[in-house]
């Protein structure tokens, strides 16, 4: 006989005594129904007249429910803001701009055509050409050859000067026609850049016939012939070009209009005292009364107003300001 049978035979034969009193078998076997739904187990039944069984240990393994471990939350990636690149720094504007920066100047170097004093017919036209040198250190660009003053003799007001770098020389041509009146005429014109002239040369005919000579002063006893400039003051010297102002390391042009055969020695008078730099030398007037010198301010050159001045024999001494920046 099974266990389970033993157990329920027993049962029915005996009735459980709970508090004292006796419940019915009937009773008793739907109370044990009612637990064995309920998971009760371990349940002793005994007859009251025997003595009561020894308790049994019963192991009863309790099975909880697994404990599955909840997915861990993997954190969703942060969207990497990414920093933004830092904006290049601007060139700061230089205050001084590469005009300002560098020097303009220049140097006559020769007529190319029509000499000053070159008599023509009137009405008659000419190009006057001139060459000279860019003797500064900016570059010749957008430069102009403008009217200055005297008479024009040109139908424009300027013409381009071709583009030079520090040093080089260019021709620079205007076209012109002599006035119909019979006369002397001369007019200066202007390097400019910007709007600003920083050299001039000049141009001189005479138009028609012969006129009287002019007589150069009173102690010299020479008739010259009509000149390319205005009649000679008492000195018998007349300033047609000096590179004033000027920047030391630079060269410098003078340009004067003497009666022909003058001999006439030139110098600059610094805070030192009188120079005689190279090119500065005495030189004696061809028939056209015109001498030229050019010469190099040195680069220890202290800035300030001097002197250039220039004695001739015949003809007197001449002084005239000479600037260096």
């Amino acid at each position: 006989m099974t266990t389970e049978a033993s157990w329920l035979k027993r049962f029915l034969a005996y009735r459980l005594k709970i508090g004292g009193y006796r419940i019915p078998s009937i009773m008793l076997v739907l109370l044990v129904i009612a637990l064995g739904c309920c998971g009760v187990t371990g349940i002793s039944v005994w007859n009251e007249d025997e003595a009561a069984p020894e308790p049994v240990a019963t192991a009863t393994a309790t099975v909880g429910p697994t404990w599955t471990p909840r997915p861990t939350r993997t954190p969703a990636p942060m969207a990497t803001r990414t920093a933004r690149p830092s904006p290049s720094p601007r060139a700061t504007a230089t205050a001084t701009s590469e005009a300002e920066a560098c020097t303009w100047g220049a140097v006559y170097v020769a007529d190319v055509t029509i000499p000053d004093g070159t008599r023509m017919d009137p009405g008659q036209a000419f190009v006057k050409t001139w060459r000279v040198r860019n003797s500064g250190t900016c570059a010749w660009e957008n430069v102009r050859l403008v009217f200055a003053d005297g008479e024009r003799m040109a139908a424009v007001e300027s013409v381009p000067v071709p583009e030079a770098d520090p040093g080089d020389e260019v021709e620079v041509s205007v076209e012109m026609a002599a006035p119909e009146a019979a006369g002397e005429y001369a007019a200066g014109w202007a390097l400019c850049c910007g709007g600003e002239s920083f050299y001039r040369v000049t141009v001189a005919i005479v138009a028609g016939e012969e006129t009287a000579p002019v007589v150069v002063a009173t102690d010299v006893p020479v008739a010259v012939p009509t000149v390319a400039v205005t009649e000679l003051p008492a000195a018998g010297i007349v300033l047609i070009n000096l590179t004033s102002p000027i920047v030391p390391n630079s060269d410098a042009s003078l340009v004067i209009q003497v009666a022909p055969g003058a001999t006439c020695d030139p110098g600059v008078r610094y805070a030192s005292g009188w120079s005689k730099a190279g090119g500065l030398e005495s030189k004696t007037a061809g028939t056209d009364g015109r001498l030229s010198w050019t010469w190099t301010v040195g680069p220890s050159t202290s800035s300030g107003e001097w002197t250039v001045r220039v004695t001739c024999q015949p003809g007197g001494s001449m002084d005239w300001p000479f600037v260096v920046q």
